[in-house]
């Protein structure tokens, strides 16, 4: 790769990282202001009721913020719903949480800005391996601007994947800085481990990160021969000790890679989240060149992005995962035969080749095929390997009075990409846009039917999620999810009986179900059926002591006994279960429990602690309305009354609460 850039700008390896980013600080900038302004619409957005419920707005853990409990908590895999282990992922959904509370865009914004950080961090650890500024910023700017990136970005759950690439990218910069030599190098060395420690903790997505430092040696760091070696490389005379020292070098990183690899294991067995057994091995394997067709495809052809991708388990197309692995086979052997005309080339293809390996479907870590997030830090290998070749075409084959024109062009079609990831990151504003737009996609699949129906139940139009949810079921009669979203629905409009049998349908389908039973029970409850509801909540909460419908139907039959005591017990059991549908009826009814034991002083603290958290609830303005005119404290109490009858104008007991409170209080307002 020429170098002829690089006496222009004075990037040199020996420089340290700040000398870097200042020299470079409006390239550096620009890249900022790019991911800002592509996603800015961002911050209008909502969270989605996949994934972000469970990670963030129905996490306990998280809404609990910074604490020294909660971070040692987070330490293990403390939600059952999620099965991997990202310490640094909870500790920075709960710095925002504190930070910005409920609202969705602040999360965002902060995904954009640790997207914005990843590109310049990228842009810097390229400029000094390579010392070509324009190669470094084009390539930075295409992974900042991407399609393919949106996902992440715009999905505020996928912060794991935004973190891993964040240290991801320290660690290269650092390498980079202890590659180039000179005074105090082995600091890069330790930051650079350090980080990649970081990076695994995060999520553990990048296991191959010492294949892929090896890789970077031999280009754009040339330290695979003593010849190439930068000052101080005297020590790797010999070509064979040169490169036992490069791998003696990559240990420490092997031995994160592989002990991060057995936690992610751990993590998915924990959870029953494995899927391997689920599908036969040459299912798996025939997968492996789809996936890696799938993302070269949609690397260069960014126009059937969706959020999910469906497995087409034993009906997988063998004849096109043929076809694949010999275009694969025969795109290696030309690579190859150019490794030395364009280093560039076969470096970032092997990048995007071991980097994405683990992520190829081989292990099955869910029921999609692929997943255009995985493609994050992957997709620096195949940007890499486009410069370069573009880089190459530009210097040979275009007139010298052209070339300044052609580096402009390439300039200004990264930043024309940018339009294309606003309008797929358009797509993520709401649950239901994203699964219309994977609906459009990929056709009818229980996954997507059943996320559509979810997203149409949250927007109240019931009648068409159930026309989703039995779409989805007939794409998979045996779908317990759809199952059960089935009967929510039914519950919500007002069928109980068809919400029963279609709940014992899945109950029999998945007798250790624990959130079915406890669904099932409360319907029973509902029903007025107390013994069997209360047989069913036992066996749920027996089952699985997180499910938090289970506690509820404990504690309110107690409250029906008269035994306030086991009421409270069992409600503050609901309000620690980590993932709550229902976060706000937990702790109502835990207040209601406090009053019903005269314990007034506990119940307006927890009515006071849900109001901070729930400052939207209309239960809990009107239980503490109530609360309030018990207490005799009638202004405070009407105001929280007519808050709750303006939250919830159709609340008929709200009404009927303030319409007392009002005659009590002689008629004041």
């Amino acid at each position: 790769m020429s170098t002829e850039l690089a006496g222009n700008v004075g990037v040199n390896r020996g420089d340290s990282l700040l000398d870097v980013v200042f020299r470079l600080w409006w390239r550096a900038l620009g890249l900022v202001a790019l991911v800002l302004l592509t996603y800015s619409q961002n911050v209008s957005h909502q969270f989605l009721l996949i994934d972000d419920g469970v990670y963030i707005f129905r996490n306990y853990v998280v809404r609990g913020g910074v604490s020294s409990e909660n971070l040692t908590q987070t330490l293990g895999v403390f939600a059952h719903e999620v099965p991997t282990w990202h310490p640094l992922t909870w500790w920075s959904l709960m710095l925002d949480w504190q930070i910005w509370g409920g609202w969705p865009g602040g999360f965002l914004i902060t995904n954009m800005l640790l997207h914005a950080m990843t590109s310049v961090l990228l842009f810097a650890a390229l400029a000094i391996a390579s010392r070509d500024v324009l190669f470094a910023w084009i390539v930075a700017a295409l992974f900042a601007l991407h399609p393919l990136q949106a996902e992440c970005v715009a999905w505020a759950s996928e912060r794991k994947g935004l973190l891993a690439g964040l240290f991801g990218m320290a660690s290269l910069a650092s390498y980079a800085l202890f590659a180039g030599g000179g005074n105090g190098r082995w600091k890069w060395y330790v930051l650079s481990i350090g980080c990649f420690c970081c990076s695994v903790m995060a999520k553990q997505s990048l296991v191959m990160w010492p294949v892929v430092l090896l890789l970077l040696d031999w280009w754009p760091l040339q330290r695979w021969s003593g010849d190439s070696l930068p000052d101080g490389g005297h020590l790797f005379l010999q070509n064979r000790r040169n490169g036992w020292l490069l791998l003696l070098e990559k240990v420490p990183f092997a031995c994160i890679a592989a002990a991060s690899m057995l936690v992610a294991y751990w993590a998915q067995q924990v959870t029953g989240a494995m899927k391997s057994i689920q599908y036969p091995l040459w299912v798996r394997v025939a997968n492996v060149p789809l996936s890696y067709g799938a993302y070269l495809r949609k690397t260069f052809v960014p126009f059937d992005l969706a959020i999910f991708y469906p497995h087409p388990m034993e009906r997988i197309d063998l004849f096109a995962a043929g076809v694949w692995a010999a275009v694969l086979v025969m795109l290696t052997a030309l690579i190859w035969f150019w490794r030395r005309r364009i280093p560039g080339l076969a470096v970032g293809y092997a990048f995007f080749v071991v980097s994405i390996f683990p992520l190829a479907g081989l292990i099955q870590l869910g029921d999609r095929q692929y997943a255009d997030r995985y493609m994050y830090i992957p997709i620096i290998g195949l940007f890499m390997a486009t410069v370069s070749c573009m880089k190459l075409a530009i210097s040979r084959w275009i007139a010298l009075q052209w070339q300044p024109t052609a580096k402009v062009g390439l300039v200004c079609g990264a930043i024309a990409v940018s339009g294309l990831s606003w309008v797929q990151a358009g797509y993520f504003r709401d649950t239901r846009a994203a699964f219309e737009r994977a609906l459009e996609v990929n056709g009818p699949d229980e996954f997507i039917c059943s996320g559509l129906g979810l997203a149409l139940m949250d927007l109240g139009d019931y009648a068409r999620a159930v026309e989703q949810l039995k779409q989805s079921c007939q794409q998979n009669p045996k779908s317990t999810r759809a199952l059960e979203l089935l009967a929510r629905c039914y519950e919500l409009l007002g069928e109980r009986q068809r919400a029963i049998q279609t709940l014992q349908v899945a109950v029999t389908l998945d007798p250790q179900g624990a959130g079915l039973i406890a669904q099932l029970a409360s319907l029973r409850f509902d029903q007025g059926e107390l013994p069997v509801a209360a047989e069913l909540a036992l066996t749920a909460v027996e089952l699985d002591p997180q499910v938090e419908t289970g506690w509820l139907i404990i504690g309110k039959l107690a409250m029906l006994q008269q035994n306030c005591q086991r009421a409270i017990d069992a409600f503050r059991r609901a309000t620690t279960c980590q993932y709550k549908r229902q976060s706000a009826l937990g702790q109502v009814l835990l207040a209601q429990s406090f009053a019903d034991c005269q314990l007034l002083d506990e119940a307006e603290q927890t009515l006071v602690r849900l109001l901070q958290e729930e400052p939207k609830s209309a239960a809990a303005h009107h239980e503490f309305g109530v609360l309030q005119m018990i207490r005799g404290n009638r202004q405070v109490g009407l105001l929280h009354l007519e808050q709750a009858c303006q939250l919830a104008p159709d609340w008929e007991p709200a009404r009927q609460s303030l319409n007392r409170a009002r005659h009590e209080s002689g008629g004041q307002r």
